[in-house]
């Protein structure tokens, strides 16, 4: 999953990890969009921004352990 709200940057790094041969959720711009698409998916791996506009990775870093052990 890539959450990133600079989205040049999420670009780029989307289309690394799709040559690497992975296949990519998102990129998600906001910490709810992240949330949605972490109870959507199965997620094995995030690339998260550390600052998404005003709110901090933290939030959806927390928010994400809670989705991933229900």
């Amino acid at each position: 999953m890539v959450v990133e709200d600079e989205w040049l940057i999420a670009l780029d790094i989307e289309m690394m990890i799709e040559e690497a041969g992975h296949t990519v959720v998102g990129p998600a711009q906001i910490v709810a969009a992240a949330l949605t698409m972490i109870q959507d998916n199965a997620i094995e791996a995030a690339l998260l921004g550390v600052t998404l506009g005003s709110e901090k990775f933290l939030s959806l870093l927390k928010n994400s352990m809670r989705c991933a052990f229900r």
